[in-house]
């Protein structure tokens, strides 16, 4: 196969269903696959991917020129996933102030009687699991974390449907414009309205937390506030949705390693990691190159695009033996890329590894004989976070 076909199939739409395919493809071009006339790069190992998510030169203020209908410029400029160095640190220290081991620790008993209530329910009623379990387990456990009253919790439910969309600039649709527009409007307005209220009230919560806190006499603005509020969410709630499916529809695909977790309860915690490297939510993300740079002998521009393929890095054959079976006693499974690496390595990993093992613990000792039936798989067309429409599962 051509590096030109190897690089088509990556974009074609059966890589939105199982994009692993495509990566293996491109493998044998290298770890580092520089494409001159795309004026990017494709970072396919573990050690291409968090060389570049610490390389000095490369940047993750990668917001470029946009179309003058699109609404994101603006929500997405003030996040910490998109600044560097001394700026990021500043944000990222506010936001950290606020969102504590201490505080993810807390929520541990909240998380175990959440998820013995949707999965009981969901035992009785059926239907698609994805609405009635895997989104609502992490959206109240992040809504809880970050103090949001019950009335607002689906107003942030699809706002952090459009933050997705906007992150996934290759799906952009500018149809969708307006309502984006209007969404990013509604977030703005609500933010402003309570910023004063959050800072001098006694509301419980991180979101709260973030507005109070301060480092050296400085605070989060009302934007940097909206902006930095909205990715906690979208990050703690729609990639941790996925990770939660995909789970469950990896251990119906491998009896073997759900009877495996059945006999061994420790298994759990090394499950939650590999589950993290065999589905990986967030399937890439990248970096621009402010300054020239090296890499193997090769001489890197400045202003290059750098995909870093999470899910590639994931599936490296140099870094994880036997990298497409799913093995629940892999010795390094905790060495994935899902949560990044380096300054921006994910705030929300200890709560996604909380909720993913308490998930797999309840589960077994619950519905130890769950199982999903044959149907139609569909993802959602985003190549950046990878996760089903509608599952059906069948629980005993």
């Amino acid at each position: 196969m051509s590096l030109e076909q190897a690089l088509q199939s990556l974009f074609a739409p059966e890589s939105i269903q199982n994009p692993y395919p495509a990566h293996a493809k491109l493998r044998p071009y290298g770890d580092l696959l520089v494409v001159p006339e795309l004026n990017s790069a494709f970072a396919l190992s573990v050690d291409a991917v968090n060389a570049f998510f610490r390389h000095p030169s490369a940047s993750a203020n990668r917001i470029g020129e946009a179309s003058p209908d699109w609404p994101g410029d603006g929500l997405l400029q003030p996040m910490m996933l998109f600044h560097d160095h001394a700026s990021h640190a500043r944000l990222r220290g506010l936001v950290s102030m606020a969102f504590t081991p201490k505080a993810v620790a807390e929520t541990r008993q909240f998380i175990v009687e959440l998820v013995d209530e949707l999965l009981d329910r969901y035992a009785l009623e059926g239907g698609d699991f994805m609405t009635k379990v895997a989104v609502p387990f992490p959206l109240q456990v992040i809504a809880r974390l970050l103090g949001l009253q019950e009335a607002e919790q689906e107003r942030f439910r699809a706002w952090a449907d459009t933050l997705l969309a906007l992150l996934d600039g290759s799906t952009y649709d500018p149809a969708k414009a307006s309502k984006m527009s209007q969404d990013v409007a509604d977030m703005r307005a609500y933010f402003r309205e309570v910023a004063d209220e959050l800072r001098q009230g006694n509301r419980p919560g991180v979101l709260a937390s973030m507005a109070r806190a301060e480092a050296d006499g400085e605070r989060l603005s009302a934007d940097e506030l909206l902006a930095n509020a909205a990715l906690l969410l979208g990050a703690g709630f729609e990639t941790t949705t996925n990770l939660i499916a995909g789970a469950v529809l990896e251990f119906s695909r491998h009896p073997q390693a759900w009877r495996q977790l059945l006999e061994d309860p420790s298994l759990a915690a090394n499950a939650a990691e590999e589950c993290l490297r065999f589905v990986t939510p967030v399937q890439a993300t990248s970096r621009v190159l402010r300054n020239q740079a090296e890499w193997k002998g090769q001489t890197l521009p400045e202003g290059l695009n750098i995909n870093l393929m999470l899910g590639a890095a994931n599936r490296d054959p140099e870094k994880f033996s036997n990298p497409d079976r799913f093995n629940l006693t892999r010795p390094n499974a905790e060495r994935h890329v899902a949560f990044a690496s380096g300054p921006h390595y994910c705030l929300g990993a200890p709560l996604a590894r909380l909720e993913a093992q308490i998930f797999l613990e309840r589960l077994r000792q619950k519905f130890p004989h769950f199982s999903v039936p044959k149907q139609t798989l569909e993802y959602r067309h985003n190549f950046t976070v990878r996760g089903l429409k509608q599952l059906e599962v069948a629980m005993a």
